[in-house]
């Protein structure tokens, strides 16, 4: 018997981009034995069913098994629980649509209309020359959706849920359940209008408001979303619904053990700041020195002379400030604490006791796509970004390494809910 859930899923992957090698091996993921991966294949493309290949057995990996942002396909979480990729696509796209159509399309259309009607060629041919970046804006756009819904990805087990987004500077952020404060469903007009719903968790840190959710879910997805979610706050830690088909349910992309080799020792000297990420800082030092000297020698009667004294001067000042606060910067995981030394001029020493954190979060700024490095940073419940330090200029490596040993240290503290 075809299992509908399956098929709905494999219909969703299609609509999106991914390939029939990806669907098969997220459902053997999953747990789907090929028997059903081949009937859905063939009840969702119309066609009979063909023989697929035998993959082996899944095996559980480390959850940074290739660093940060690695690219893990769709969860065996994620399989169970997809999101509604179509409508999802269209939301986004007509969302923008209609911010553009506001700001852009309407001006433009009453220069074009505005022309028609006074006999003003020239209007009328500026309204026609503008439309053009408008459809080509907005075809650029579909692709960086399709794009950002075919790298959406989110996982989970008993402790974390992990959930990354992005296409050109990609957040990931990995939420402790026994530190959510809330979760709830909600909907927007467009997603009203598409039967689409956005199911949100949240800890007590800005961050996890803002990054902390699965949007794009249809009605019944997101139900058991949140049912589940609800269940792993709670602390009835329990395994996502099994299907009659399904196998043993694995998690190979998420796990709360440390990488193989980890040793403990997390510093600065075990995990330096990359200089690909000094090299970005510079090139964005000399990049402000230049919008300022451009600035200052217009406003000054295009005095060049003056412009490249506020380009030399300014480029200098900011180069050099990051070079002196490197050379200070120092980490080190202690104990019961994380400490970290900032300075230029003064300095501070910043103490985070395990069991206050609430979220990590990894990012890559533009540079850090350039380059291949990543940040991490370690949010508790302060207020005001307080609570917050910064790992910065680190390989994806050694970004995933030192996410995956700090969400093992979380867990065997005593670790309060609120975090404060």
């Amino acid at each position: 018997m075809i299992d509908q859930q399956v098929v709905t899923y494999v219909r969703q992957q299609f609509a999106g981009g991914a390939t029939t090698d990806a669907i098969q091996q997220a459902l053997r993921t999953a747990g789907w034995n090929d028997e059903s991966i081949r009937a859905a294949l063939a009840a969702a493309q119309g066609v009979p069913a063909a023989p697929i290949a035998t993959a082996p057995a899944p095996t559980p990996q480390a959850s940074h098994a290739s660093g940060a942002f690695a690219k893990a396909g769709t969860s065996a979480f994620q399989a169970q629980y997809p999101l509604s990729v179509r409508r999802k696509f269209w939301k986004k796209l007509l969302s923008q649509t209609i911010g553009w159509g506001i700001t852009v399309f309407l001006p433009t259309l009453v220069l074009f209309i505005g022309g028609l009607i006074y006999n003003l060629p020239a209007l009328t041919f500026t309204g026609l020359v503008l439309f053009v970046p408008y459809f080509v804006a907005l075809a650029l756009y579909a692709w960086y959706v399709k794009a950002y819904i075919r790298l959406y990805y989110y996982n989970d087990n008993e402790s974390f849920i992990t959930i990354r987004k992005g296409v050109f500077t990609p957040q990931e952020i990995h939420v402790q359940y026994p530190k959510v404060q809330d979760v709830y469903v909600d909907q927007d007009l467009i997603d009203r209008l598409l039967g689409l719903y956005d199911v949100h968790l949240a800890s007590a840190t800005v961050t996890s408001g803002m990054e902390a959710h699965i949007d794009g879910v249809n009605a019944d997805i997101a139900g058991r979303l949140k049912d589940v979610l609800l269940s792993r706050v709670q602390g009835n830690a329990r395994s996502f619904p099994e299907s009659p088909q399904a196998g043993p349910q694995t998690h190979p992309t998420e796990s709360a053990q440390p990488r193989p080799g980890f040793h403990g020792n997390i510093s600065n000297s075990e995990y330096p700041i990359q200089g690909t990420w000094l090299t970005g800082r510079i090139i964005s030092a000399v990049l402000h020195g230049m919008v300022w000297g451009v600035i200052v020698g217009v406003w000054a009667n295009y005095n060049i002379s003056l412009g490249v004294l506020v380009f030399l001067v300014v480029s200098v000042f900011q180069a050099g400030y990051v070079l002196i606060w490197k050379k200070n910067y120092r980490f080190q995981f202690l104990p019961e604490y994380i400490l970290v030394h900032t300075g230029v001029i003064s300095w501070s020493d910043r103490h985070i006791p395990y069991n206050t954190i609430q979220d990590v979060n990894l990012s890559q700024p533009i540079w850090g796509r350039m380059f291949g490095f990543a940040n991490v940073r370690i949010e508790n419940a302060t207020q005001g970004g307080v609570g917050s330090i910064n790992i910065p200029g680190q390989t994806l490596v050694n970004a995933g390494a030192i996410t995956d040993a700090l969400k093992s240290i979380i867990l065997t503290k005593d670790s309060s809910r609120t975090g404060l």
